[in-house]
C-alpha cells in the first residue's frame, strides 16, 4: 500500500535552520524522528510550517500529524572535499543535474577509480563493482534505477561483488529494485551516511551476503523487506560464511520485515557461520509484521546448516512495535525455501537495548532440539517502557525448551582500568595522548602494524573502549589465545568513549585478551591509527 513521501537533500557545515511547509495543509502537531536526535519543531501560528535547528549532518522523519508514509525524509549531509579532484585521472564525475546511463544503464566501476556522484546529481541506472579493488563511491546525490527496472534480474542500486577495499560515501538510492546495496562475496567495505528511501516489495535496504570486514556507518534506511540482512550462502548469489560486520549509529525503518536479520541462509548440503556481528547505537523505527515466519524487528535466525555466535546488540532504540515481535532469536528450518535445519545460535550479548511500549507479542528464543540450539544468550538493561527487567517474564521473553543459558540481568557493575593500568601491557609504538573526552584527560595510541596490547585480568568480561574518529584503523583482537575478530575504528567524525570490543560472557576466572594494530585501514580513513582508552572488567 505505497504512498507518497517527500524526500529533500542538503549539504551543511555547522548549525542550519530549516523550515518545511506542508502543501496540505494546516498541521496540529509534528515530530521528528528518530527521537534520540532531539529535535523538537516549532509549529507557525497557522499550523502550516514547522521550523528547527540541525546542530550539524543529521537524517531524520518530519511527520506531520504522525503520519510516517506521508512524511518528509530530510537527508543534512556534510560538506567534504572529494576523494579526488574533478579531472582527475581516474575519477568519474557526475555533475548536478539528470544523467541516463546509457545501453544496459550499467556503470562498471573498474579497480583504483573514484565515481562521484556530486549534489544535485540525478543517476539514472545501477552501479556495479565487480572483481575490483580501491573503489570509492562518494558525494551527495542520488542513484535512482527505477527507470531501468529489470523484470527479468531485479538488482540493487549498488552491488560490490567479489570485490575489496571498497567505499561508499554520503550517496542516496532511491527504490533499489532488490535493495539499496548488496555486497556479494566481498572483504574491506564500508559504506558511510548510506540514505535509501524504498517502496518495491522484498526490497531490503544493504543485504550482507558470503562477505567479511564490513562496516555500516550512519545509515538512514526506509525500506520496503529488511534493513540490513546478513546471509552466508545464499539461493541466488553468493557462496561462503560472513563474518565481522559492524552496524553502528543508525537509523532503520523496514516498512515491513526486520530493522537487523542476521541469517537464515547458508549452505544447506554444508556447514557455514554468520560471527562477529554488532549494531551498535541504532533507532529502529517499525515493526508490523504478521507472518510467524519473518518476526522481530532484530532477528538472529539460524537455518541452512547456519551457525550464529559472537553477536552484540547494545545501544538499540526499537519504537513502538505495531504488530510482531521485538527480538527473535531462533533454530528453525525455513518452509519457504524447503531446505535444511539450522545448527546453533550462541553467544548473544543484547545490552541497553530499550522496547517502547506497544502491542508486541512476547519475543522468541527458541531452538529445534538437543543439538540446535540457542544458547549463551544475556540481557544486560534491557528496558521495556523504560522499566529495567530482570527475568524473562519482566522481559517479554518467551524461552523455548531448546534455549539454553539465557540469562536477564540489570546493568552489571564494572571496575574502569585507564590506560596506564598495570594490567595493561603495551608491545610496540604506542604513544600516549592527551584528550578531554577521555576517561584520564588521555588514550595511547598506535598505527603501525604489529604494534599490541594484552590485558590479563580474573572476571567474567571484559570491554575495550577507546574513539573512533576519521584517520581510524583496524585492529585485531583475540581472546584466550582465539581469534575474535577485526574492529575497524572509523567513522565519519571523532566519537569517545566507544565500546570498541566486547569479550562477551565468559566463565568465571582469569582470561587473556589481545589486540594487535593492523596497520591498515578501511577505504574511506585518512589513516591506519588505533586508540585504546580504558578497559571495563565485569567481575
Amino acid at each position: 500500500d505505497p504512498a507518497t513521501s517527500s524526500v529533500a537533500v542538503l549539504e551543511t557545515r555547522g548549525p542550519v535552520q530549516v523550515a518545511v511547509t506542508h502543501v496540505g495543509g494546516p498541521m496540529r502537531a509534528v515530530r521528528v524522528r528518530p527521537a534520540s536526535l532531539g529535535v523538537r519543531p516549532t509549529l507557525s501560528a497557522d499550523g502550516r510550517t514547522a521550523t528547527f535547528t540541525l546542530r550539524g549532518a543529521a537524517n531524520l522523519s518530519l511527520e506531520p500529524d504522525g503520519d510516517t508514509q506521508r512524511n518528509l525524509e530530510l537527508f543534512a549531509n556534510p560538506i567534504d572535499a572529494e576523494a579526488a579532484a574533478p579531472g582527475s585521472p581516474h575519477v568519474v564525475r557526475f555533475a548536478p543535474g539528470v544523467h541516463e546511463l546509457p545501453g544496459d544503464h550499467v556503470l562498471r566501476v573498474a579497480s583504483g577509480t573514484t565515481v562521484v556522484v556530486a549534489g544535485g546529481a540525478v543517476l539514472h541506472g545501477r552501479i556495479v563493482v565487480h572483481g575490483a579493488h580501491d573503489v570509492v563511491i562518494e558525494g551527495s546525490g542520488i542513484v535512482d534505477p527505477s527507470p531501468y527496472f529489470d523484470p527479468d534480474g531485479p538488482s540493487a542500486g549498488i552491488t560490490v561483488e567479489s570485490s575489496s577495499h571498497v567505499g561508499i560515501r554520503n550517496v542516496t538510492i532511491f527504490r533499489g529494485q532488490n535493495g539499496g546495496l548488496t555486497l556479494v562475496d566481498a572483504s574491506d567495505v564500508v559504506a558511510d551516511d548510506l540514505k535509501e528511501v524504498n517502496a518495491d516489495r522484498y526490497s531490503d535496504g544493504i543485504d550482507v551476503i558470503a562477505s567479511r570486514d564490513v562496516l555500516l556507518d550512519h545509515l538512514f534506511l526506509r525500506t520496503s523487506d529488511d534493513g540490513v540482512a546478513l546471509w552466508a550462502t545464499s539461493p541466488w548469489v553468493g557462496s561462503g560464511s560472513t563474518s565481522d560486520v559492524t552496524v553502528r549509529d543508525s537509523t532503520l525503518w523496514p516498512d515491513v520485515a526486520h530493522g537487523l536479520l542476521v541469517g537464515p541462509f547458508g549452505k544447506p548440503t554444508g556447514s557455514e557461520s554468520i560471527t562477529g556481528v554488532t549494531l551498535d547505537d541504532v533507532d529502529v523505527l517499525e515493526q508490523d509484521v504478521d507472518n510467524p515466519l519473518y518476526q522481530g524487528a532484530l532477528a538472529v535466525n539460524a537455518a541452512d546448516h547456519l551457525t550464529i555466535s559472537d553477536v552484540r546488540l547494545q545501544d538499540v532504540r526499537i519504537a513502538p512495535v505495531a504488530e510482531g515481535q521485538a527480538l527473535n532469536l531462533r533454530v528453525f528450518t525455513n518452509p519457504d525455501y524447503k531446505t535444511a535445519p539450522g545448527d546453533a545460535v550462541r553467544d548473544v550479548l543484547v545490552r541497553d537495548v530499550s522496547v517502547a511500549s506497544g502491542d508486541d507479542a512476547p519475543s522468541i528464543l527458541s531452538g529445534l532440539g538437543p543439538s540446535q540450539t540457542v544458547s549463551g544468550v544475556l540481557f544486560e538493561n534491557l528496558r521495556r517502557g523504560g522499566a529495567v527487567a530482570t527475568s524473562p517474564a519482566a522481559a517479554h521473553l518467551d524461552v523455548g525448551p531448546y534455549a539454553k543459558d539465557v540469562s536477564v540481568v540489570a546493568r552489571r557493575p564494572y571496575a574502569t582500568w585507564d590506560d596506564g593500568h598495570g594490567g595493561l601491557r603495551y608491545q610496540g609504538a604506542w604513544q600516549r595522548v592527551r584528550s578531554r573526552t577521555a576517561v584520564g584527560g588521555a588514550v595511547r595510541q598506535a598505527a603501525r602494524s604489529g604494534a599490541a596490547l594484552t590485558v590479563a585480568f580474573r572476571g567474567r568480561q571484559a570491554r575495550v573502549v577507546g574513539p573512533t574518529g576519521p584517520a581510524g584503523g583496524r585492529v585485531e583482537v583475540t581472546v584466550d589465545g582465539r581469534a575474535a575478530r577485526t574492529v575497524d575504528t572509523y567513522s565519519r567524525a571523532t566519537s569517545a568513549r566507544r565500546i570498541l570490543f566486547d569479550t562477551g560472557d565468559l566463565a568465571a576466572g582469569r582470561h587473556t585478551l589481545r589486540l594487535r594494530v593492523a596497520g591498515r585501514h578501511d577505504a574511506l580513513s585518512r589513516g591506519s591509527a588505533v586508540a585504546v582508552d580504558a578497559l571495563q572488567v565485569v567481575g
